[in-house]
C-alpha cells in the first residue's frame, strides 16, 4: 500500500513539470512565429505565409533582415 502512494506522488510530481516544459516550449515556438512575422513585416510591408514549417521560421531567426527578405523569394515557390 505504501509502495503504490509513493509511485503515485512520484507520477503526480513528474506530470506537472513535464507538462510546464511541454508548454513553455509551445509558447517559444509560437513566439518565434510572431518575432519573424514582425521582422518580414517591418521591411517589406507584407506579412508572411503561415504555411511554413516549423524548421523554416526557427532558421529564419537567425537569418540577418537582407537574408529574411531575400530566402522569401525562394521558398515562397515552393509553398
Amino acid at each position: 500500500m505504501q509502495i503504490m502512494l509513493l509511485f503515485a506522488v512520484i507520477v503526480l510530481a513528474i506530470i506537472p513539470g513535464m507538462l510546464t516544459r511541454i508548454y513553455a516550449l509551445y509558447l517559444q515556438d509560437r513566439l518565434i512565429v510572431t518575432e519573424e512575422q514582425l521582422r518580414y513585416f517591418m521591411p517589406t510591408g507584407n506579412s508572411l505565409p503561415t504555411k511554413l514549417m516549423k524548421s523554416q521560421w526557427i532558421a529564419w531567426r537567425f537569418a540577418s533582415d537582407r537574408d529574411l527578405c531575400g530566402a522569401y523569394g525562394l521558398v515562397s515557390g515552393s509553398i
